[in-house]
């Protein structure tokens, strides 16, 4: 699958799954924005850095996917940085109660 040209955002991007997602988009010639609730401990800017060295622009930012204002400023920022978003993919995770049931 080629992915020349396309911008993609990857939310919860800093590790595990959502690291792996950001890095195969890329691999596969997308140009990736990368967010996470967590910034703080360089994990997302290191995400970033091998994006860029795959040879792909990359930008980040950080946010709590379930509050409206930062959704808001995320995909600024990432329309800004990088002109545009055609692939979003929402791996952000989220803790729920003990029971998936007990979700309203």
């Amino acid at each position: 699958m080629a992915l020349n040209g396309k911008v993609a955002l990857v939310t919860g991007a800093r590790q595990g799954l959502g690291k792996a997602i950001a890095l195969g988009l890329a691999n596969a010639g997308a140009d990736v924005f990368i967010a996470d609730r967590v910034i703080e401990d360089g994990k997302l800017d290191e995400v970033a850095k091998e994006i860029k060295a795959l040879g792909h622009k990359s930008g980040t930012s950080g946010g709590d996917i379930s509050v409206e204002a930062d959704v808001v400023a995320m995909i600024k920022k990432a329309t800004d940085e990088l002109g545009k978003v055609d692939i979003l993919v929402n791996n952000a995770g989220v803790t729920a109660p003990d029971r998936f049931s007990d979700i309203p």
